[in-house]
């Protein structure tokens, strides 16, 4: 074999390399948009699943309004019962005051 033959031969082998090389880096980016690509699937199909429609969400959503409007009216008659006991209170200090400076 000739020695321009050989150099021939090793300059195809350098190109075969570098394509080589190339074609490996393209199969990594193409493994890479891929594993996105399923990725994208799953939030889609996670999605679809977990989404609800707009009259679920308003249902949804007036039942919660219902339940914290529930709790705001035991939070009101609850201080409505703490100011009464309040007076009830006063009202029996000022008994026990007036019976303690009672002279006997």
């Amino acid at each position: 074999m000739s020695k321009s033959m050989r150099q021939d031969i090793q300059d195809i082998k350098s190109t075969l390399a570098t394509h080589a090389e190339t074609l490996a880096s393209h199969s990594q980016l193409l493994h890479n948009v891929l594993v996105e690509q399923a990725r994208a699937r799953g939030d889609i199909e996670w999605l679809k699943e977990n989404m609800v429609t707009r009259g679920e969400y308003k249902a949804g959503m007036d039942q919660l309004l219902g339940k914290l409007d529930g709790i705001a009216g035991k939070i009101e008659d609850s201080r409505y019962d703490s100011a009464k006991n309040l007076v009830r209170l006063d009202e029996h200090e000022r008994r026990i005051r007036a019976l303690e400076t009672k002279p006997s």
